[in-house]
């Protein structure tokens, strides 16, 4: 059941932009995306056959870190190509990099992310437009030694304002459904969902 509110949306937004034209404000969408908001991350391990899920909620700008645990990185940057029919296809890279705070090591530990993505991008209007676009996000981080990593199906749904020129504004409601992912010794997914900002340039 909660994982069909997000696809009722989905379904809700593309009822929505039928009527919406598919006029690209551009070929090609260079952005700064995740920079600041809200979001809030459920992670379930599971060791010897016993599950722990632990959830915790914050408001970040450019950090993205919960709880000093590893997650998916915040602020990225990212490319997508748009065709005149509104079909996108792009990705975007990450990079996180926080210091664990514990006694047992005190490198910092750093994250590198990958999210290939496809999409459709409508104008509502002339200075309005709606993305949903969905795609698969990988995270691998580096801790000296075993690092985990992990995998989520990851749904966005930005909402494009235009400002001034060709830069606009995005707001973005999003979940990322963790797949899988942990370490040798621990199986671990993380499902993250919020409300992230950003900016967006269109050539």
């Amino acid at each position: 059941m909660r994982h069909a509110y997000p696809i009722a949306a989905l379904a809700l937004l593309g009822s929505f932009s039928s009527s919406a034209a598919a006029e690209t404000p551009g070929s090609w969408s260079v952005s700064i995306e995740r920079v600041f908001g809200f979001s809030r991350a459920t992670t379930k391990t599971e060791i010897n056959g016993q599950t722990n899920s632990q959830s915790s909620s914050q408001i970040s700008l450019f950090d993205h870190t919960i709880d000093n645990q590893p997650g998916y990185p915040g602020a990225r940057v990212a490319l997508d190509y748009l065709f005149p029919s509104g079909l996108t296809l792009g990705g975007a890279i990450g990079y996180e990099s926080y210091d664990p705070d514990d006694d047992e090591d005190d490198d910092s530990v750093k994250g590198w992310l990958l999210q290939p993505r496809v999409g459709y991008f409508a104008s509502v209007t002339g200075s309005f437009g709606v993305w949903p676009r969905g795609g698969i996000t990988y995270v691998s981080f580096d801790t000296g030694d075993d690092g985990p990593s992990y995998t989520a199906l990851s749904i966005e749904v930005p909402l494009v304002f235009h400002i001034a020129g060709n830069v606009c504004f995005i707001g973005m409601p999003y979940v990322d459904f963790g797949l899988g992912g942990g370490t040798d010794n621990a199986d671990q997914k993380i499902t993250e969902l919020g409300l992230q900002f950003g900016m967006s340039a269109f050539f």
